[in-house]
């Protein structure tokens, strides 16, 4: 299921009147963002051990957002997206501050991209968090290799293990194209992105052994 939207002239004037000190347009930003973005973790990752994680998540990352607004550039992406990409690295760090240290488990990520695998310390998390934590030791690298958000935004998916092609297309702002020009223009920048993926980031980065 691709993330929610809204309009994006709605969260391009927002962010402008926020900028401009409209008293006011912190207060319908986070009215009209927090439930999409709370719903849209939520949507990705059912089976949170805490659902509420999901909720701080996007809590920070609308709160970050709104103390220095001038870090975010709408013609790089649409501040709902970005916020969402936002609470997803939140997310990220909520779960590995609030990982135990049982038994190591091996995890592996889409096949044959089989160097995405990581060790995984807690058996209680679910299939979702598990998952996600495997991109906790690049995260940082991400926006260093891949400058553009969008990019970025399509490495997370893949390092999630996402397979549909609708969640990047949705990405790629290509909804509205037929099928399989969506799969064709999926599957180049995916191709694309893993090959900087491979280059860059060694097994040992990400825990494997």
């Amino acid at each position: 299921m691709a993330d929610d939207s809204v309009p994006r002239e709605l969260t391009d004037a927002l962010h402008r009147r926020l900028l401009s000190g409209d008293l006011i347009a912190s207060a319908e930003i986070a009215e009209l963002l927090l439930p999409l973005i709370v719903h849209t973790l939520q949507g990705r990752y059912p089976r949170l051990h805490d659902p509420h994680l999901a909720e701080i998540a996007a809590d920070d990352a609308v709160l970050s957002y709104l103390r220095r607004p001038e870090q975010f550039d709408p013609s790089q992406l649409p501040l709902d997206r970005y916020l969402v990409m936002s609470a997803r690295g939140d997310l990220l760090n909520l779960l590995r501050v609030n990982r135990s240290t049982g038994p190591v488990e091996t995890v592996e990520l889409d096949h044959p991209d089989r160097e995405y695998g990581e060790d995984i310390r807690d058996e209680s998390l679910g299939v979702e968090e598990q998952v996600l934590m495997q991109a906790s030791p690049v995260w940082p690298l991400l926006a260093q290799l891949l400058p553009n958000p969008t990019d970025r935004e399509m490495a997370l998916l893949i390092l999630e293990n996402v397979r549909e092609t609708t969640e990047y297309a949705h990405v790629l702002g290509i909804d509205g194209r037929a099928r399989d020009e969506q799969e064709a223009e999926v599957k180049r920048h995916k191709d694309r992105i893993k090959k900087v993926l491979r280059r860059h980031i060694r097994p040992s980065d990400q825990g494997a052994r």
